[in-house]
């Protein structure tokens, strides 16, 4: 199967991906029973149980296996954080727990969602937009004078069309404060003000797609640093260009984006 069709997301329920789980498990399950070597084979790599590395990896599969086993079979939701934190001694480092949790998501060809972990989302939004989360509860934006925590699970999130003029996206935190500290309702009440603070993550994106097509003719301006790195933050709003997985399997990108 090529690399394009791997990123290809492909909806399928939970009950398919617990005995997906299952039977990836009890292959182990029933090796260890004969006294033999298991072997694990997660998207484009193979794990023996006779290497001592790979010996390490297959067990942090099968914990993040269970894991998300338990999150669907009880339809909760854990972020990428928390499983860190469930066993730290088990992965050592969190960019360790991401990069399986990755794999575990190409390997069944879906949303990470779908697995029962959701983003924990760091971007704030501020200015005149409504919102009703997945609990049924309005939320103002226009009340939260340093800004509104975006939502996880943005996907459940309503937003409440309002009269929007313009929505600007700016790179850093400290210029979102400083802009509403200026008056920037005051002289724009009907403009929305976002930050993903650096690179934005998973909601931020998803969050402005969902404006993006909710008001078509509304323009979105972005105010970035004139560098590298401002240049790259720009590229991954307009273009979706970064390299998580989810960007590859989302459409998040912002095409009507204008850089200021």
């Amino acid at each position: 199967m090529s690399q394009a069709q791997d990123l290809v997301v492909v909806s399928k329920s939970s009950s398919e991906i617990i005995h997906c789980i299952e039977h990836l498990c009890y292959n182990i399950v029933m090796k260890l029973n004969l006294h033999q070597y298991p072997k694990l084979k997660i998207y484009k790599r193979q794990y023996d149980y006779v290497n001592e590395k790979d010996r390490e990896k297959i067990v942090m599969y099968v914990n993040l296996l269970s894991t998300i086993h338990r999150l669907l079979t009880t339809k909760s939701f854990m972020n990428k954080r928390e499983i860190y934190y469930s066993n730290v001694q088990l992965f050592k480092h969190q960019y360790i727990s991401d990069k399986l949790i990755d794999n575990i998501q190409k390997h069944f060809n879906v949303d990470r969602q779908q697995l029962g972990i959701v983003a924990s989302s760091k971007g704030l939004i501020a200015g005149n937009v409504k919102l009703v989360n997945n609990n049924g509860v309005l939320i103002d934006c226009v009340q939260f004078q340093r800004g509104l925590l975006i939502p996880d699970q943005i996907e459940k999130i309503q937003i409440i069309q309002t009269d929007l003029q313009f929505v600007l996206i700016v790179e850093k935190d400290t210029v979102f404060q400083h802009l509403i500290d200026e008056g920037l309702f005051v002289k724009y009440p009907k403009c929305c003000l976002v930050t993903g603070r650096g690179y934005p993550d998973h909601n931020t994106r998803q969050f402005l797609l969902h404006l993006s097509l909710l008001y078509p003719d509304v323009p979105f301006y972005a105010l970035m640093d004139c560098d590298i790195h401002g240049i790259a933050i720009l590229s991954t709003y307009k273009y979706s260009i970064t390299a998580t997985t989810d960007d590859a399997m989302k459409p998040s990108s912002l095409k009507n984006l204008h850089w200021l």
